[in-house]
């Protein structure tokens, strides 16, 4: 597959993504609508879309990203690092 020929879908997903935290992104997914368009939906909403569109879950791509990071479990916020005396 070529890459090239898909950067403004790419450039579509990475605006969409901009926006939203990691944790935020637990249990959504990606709805591509055509090569240029694309949207981050909530798969458990009722959604209606005009055209065919391709669903991509987004937890299992979470998953990989997680072990990456050293995560072990989809969590609400990421834990906050200790306070330090600044002087």
């Amino acid at each position: 597959m070529e890459l090239q020929a898909h950067r403004d879908l790419f450039a579509a997903i990475r605006e969409n993504l901009a926006d939203l935290s990691f944790p935020a992104l637990w249990g959504m997914a990606l709805a591509l609508h055509g090569m240029r368009r694309c949207e981050v939906i909530d798969p458990r909403a009722p959604v209606f879309f005009d055209g065919d569109v391709l669903v991509i879950h987004l937890d299992p791509h979470l998953e990989v990203l997680s072990v990456g990071f050293g995560i072990s479990a989809p969590m609400p916020q990421l834990p906050l690092f200790p306070a330090l005396d600044v002087s």
